[in-house]
């Protein structure tokens, strides 16, 4: 309704609109209204989401995980300067998907597939051990190829869902991965040498 608004006021204007990113600008016009695309996702498509990103996930029965360390402090530890405020901006879909994954089947197949995922984008030791680098880059990495499993699964519908909306619930994930210490270097394993 406030695009309607906006493009009446810029047909008495000339009727010149410049659009982008969900934002109209209308010269001339006495008010300018944003439409804002930033909405959270729902339950609904965090849900469908995850069961497609699970789809893709090895079955294990080991469900020990890593002790987890303060999530800003990991952040700085391992060099991440960008992803802190992105995360920052996905803590309702965050919120939303941790809780859904305490009471989601096998969710720690899902939390274990992220470790897999940055193990195979990490820089590691010689042992294969993952190491502490670039955090921005290695979380890059996990972005790409949690969008290409996700994309790839044949439990997700292209049709439902828009990049802009994988995109908020990967970033979700992968706040959940760094919480749970799956993703990126835990300061705490190395100083007891367990990587």
């Amino acid at each position: 309704m406030m695009m309607i608004d906006v493009n009446r006021q810029s047909a008495r204007n000339g009727g010149i609109n410049i659009s982008g990113n969900g934002n109209v600008i209308a010269p001339n016009a006495k008010t300018l209204q944003v439409c804002s695309d930033r909405k959270p996702l729902t339950k609904t498509a965090i849900y469908d989401l995850l069961r497609a990103f699970q789809s893709t996930c090895p079955r294990s029965d080991d469900d020990t995980l890593e002790k987890p360390m303060p999530f800003k402090g990991k952040l700085r530890y391992n060099g991440v300067r960008r992803y802190h405020r992105i995360f920052d901006s996905y803590s309702v879909e965050y919120g939303y998907l941790d809780g859904m994954l305490q009471d989601f089947a096998d969710s720690n197949d899902i939390i274990r597939q992220l470790g897999n995922i940055f193990v195979w984008v990490a820089d590691c030791d010689e042992d294969g051990n993952p190491v502490v680098s670039d955090g921005d880059t290695v979380l890059d990495g996990i972005k790409e190829q949690l969008v290409e499993k996700i994309t790839g699964s044949l439990d997700f519908d292209k049709d439902r869902y828009r990049d802009t909306d994988i995109e908020k619930f990967v970033y979700a994930l992968m706040a959940c991965g760094v919480h749970r210490c799956k993703v990126l270097v835990n300061e705490n394993s190395v100083k007891r040498g367990e990587k």
